[in-house]
């Protein structure tokens, strides 16, 4: 849970034990994409979590001795806990935002607002403080602009908006996002945990 009066938890707890985490943005998101290669399985995507959320290597070892049943209880409590945002509003119409295909957006609108730096912030930068940062984006960057553009609807032409729907159906294929490709139940959850960003890019 993310509150502004109480520090940020960094550890998880696991049968009794106290796990320290490294929370940064660019390690969870690179965790998220382990989970939607289906090239892994489930395992190997297990594995990636740990090695780059459980800085330590002694209790990484620690949590490989642990039983498949209580290795998978952390997992879910480290997404549901730690990583998930939020409530999500129903996925509902195309996407208007993609963390990944927007990500040179996304860069130039924490520039613009925050004065981060995301390159420089990485292995810093608290996946939750960048989570509630990214909510936050107001209007007037180029990836509100954008998002705007993939969200207005097209209006019903009529004789003098012709000009007007033209150039509005250009901007629309121009900024598309490509589609997703088919996903198995994990990775739509996991999917599911960016829902509160895409309700803000839909806003």
């Amino acid at each position: 849970m993310f509150s502004v009066n109480e520090p940020l938890k960094n550890y998880l707890e696991v049968d009794g034990r106290r796990v320290p985490l490294r929370l940064s943005f660019d390690r969870v998101l690179t965790v998220c994409d382990a989970w939607a290669d289906d090239g892994l399985d489930e395992s190997e995507k297990m594995a990636v979590t740990f090695r780059l959320l459980v800085p330590k290597p002694r209790f990484r070892r620690w949590l490989a001795r642990r039983s498949a049943e209580q290795q998978g209880a952390a997992i879910t409590t480290l997404f549901k806990d730690y990583i998930d945002t939020g409530p999500h509003s129903a996925r509902r119409g195309p996407r208007a935002f993609d963390l990944k295909q927007d990500a040179r957006f996304l860069y130039a609108a924490f520039r613009q607002v925050y004065g981060v730096d995301l390159f420089k912030e990485q292995g810093r930068l608290d996946w939750r403080v960048f989570s509630a940062m990214l909510a936050g984006l107001p209007t007037g960057t180029r990836l509100s602009e954008i998002v705007d553009i993939r969200t207005r609807e097209i209006p019903k032409p009529d004789k003098y908006n012709a000009k007007e729907r033209r150039a509005l159906i250009e901007a629309k294929a121009f900024y598309r996002l490509r589609p997703e490709k088919p996903v198995e139940s994990m990775q739509n959850k996991l999917a599911d945990l960016f829902g509160e960003l895409e309700a803000w890019a839909k806003s």
